[in-house]
């Protein structure tokens, strides 16, 4: 996969050209921006769940006043947290969280739930001290402006444009069934495209850290 250098400005010259001649007028310069960067979350969320690769990453964080605070990391979807003396830290649902301090099976457990932009943490009365903690997730792309280039590999432009269509032609009150299965195509074809090279990529040096 390649890198982007595309603006937002060529997106939203190529976004306006695929509306209709007869409403292009009718929608502002910031809402097509909008679309745009929606349609970039949307395929990073699709690139999400087929791979680690691009928008897999990882951050250091630490426990403060029974919580791990994750305000400063943007993110799309948590993967792991692995703790470097005692492996991976479970994460459980947030309604069988609270019944973990009143159960003594979990008295040797240290555990999290994710909620808002922290992470609540249990540790029962003979839990082990807490090593060195690294959270993997999958980031966010950044927010594309006048001064940033698209946060997606090049080869998925046409799918963020795509869906920013979609979303206009919805603004526009147009028809957008044609537009969606289009967007199924397009997306299983580039499954199909890039599935190995994916799977190389993952099974070599950018491949899961463990």
């Amino acid at each position: 996969m390649t890198l982007s250098t595309v603006t937002l400005e060529q997106l939203r010259n190529d976004l306006r050209s695929r509306l209709p001649k007869e409403n292009r007028g009718e929608i502002l310069e910031s809402e097509l921006n909008r679309f745009l960067n929606l349609g970039q979350y949307d395929t990073a969320i699709k690139l999400s769940g087929i791979n680690s690769i691009w928008f897999g990453t990882k951050a250091p964080v630490t426990i403060g006043l029974g919580v791990i605070d994750l305000s400063s990391l943007s993110i799309q979807r948590i993967i792991k947290l692995l703790d470097a003396d005692n492996g991976q830290v479970p994460f459980y649902d947030e309604k069988y969280f609270d019944e973990l301090g009143v159960n003594s099976a979990y008295d040797a457990v240290r555990a999290v739930t994710h909620f808002g932009d922290e992470l609540d943490v249990f540790a029962g009365t003979d839990a082990a001290d807490a090593g060195v903690l690294t959270l993997y997730y999958y980031r966010k792309p950044v927010e594309m402006d006048v001064s940033t280039a698209m946060d997606i590999p090049v080869e998925f432009q046409d799918m963020v444009v795509t869906f920013a269509e979609k979303i206009s032609l919805q603004r526009l009150g147009l028809p957008t069934t044609s537009k969606e299965q289009e967007i199924a195509v397009k997306w299983q074809a580039l499954q199909q495209a890039y599935g190995n090279e994916f799977q190389l990529e993952q099974a070599g040096e950018r491949g899961n850290d463990q």
